[in-house]
């Protein structure tokens, strides 16, 4: 009897430990820092008014990176696309990092009873293809506000560096 209570304790066990095994395997990846960029993009949209929407997007071609950017309230011929430095990425990378935006990763929320609300759409690949994907509507991860204004500080001094007209 007490042969088959330790038999049925240790299959328990093995059952346990296999099943958190492999429920955990295939977890993504979360709370990684964030070393390069690959592909970068970031945008929110506040409404269904006119040119009310916000674009930001780093690709990593031909080593180098190139930053798309239209901000808000400028029509889509105004976006500029130049070529920024190593610098200016990981400025990036460290309001990034600094409000754990990896974190983010998986986030999908919105308020359905808002009808002409606020959403972001945040998508990044890093160079080792770590990603973080994340989506809102009305709803934000931690940090969002510290993420967006500091994006749009360093976006705003290059569209403005190289030349981009907003509102016109």
């Amino acid at each position: 009897m007490k042969k088959n209570i330790i038999f049925i304790i240790i299959l328990l066990l093995i059952l346990i430990t296999s099943a958190i095994i492999i429920l955990t395997k295939n977890k993504p990846i979360k709370g990684f820092t964030i070393t390069s960029i690959k592909y970068f993009s970031f945008g929110e949209s506040g409404g269904f008014s006119m040119y009310n929407g916000t674009s930001y997007k780093i690709e990593y071609k031909d080593n180098k990176y190139i930053t798309t950017i239209l901000p808000s309230k400028t029509p889509d011929e105004n976006k500029i696309e130049t070529e920024i430095s190593k610098s200016e990425v990981d400025k990036v990378i460290d309001v990034l990092n600094k409000n754990n935006v990896s974190k983010w990763d998986g986030f999908d929320k919105s308020d359905n009873d808002v009808l002409d609300g606020n959403s972001f759409s945040l998508s990044l690949t890093t160079q080792d293809d770590k990603k973080i994907e994340a989506h809102g509507y009305m709803k934000w991860p931690e940090n969002y506000s510290k993420v967006e204004s500091e994006l749009d500080d360093i976006f705003m001094d290059i569209f403005i560096k190289n030349g981009g007209k907003q509102g016109e």
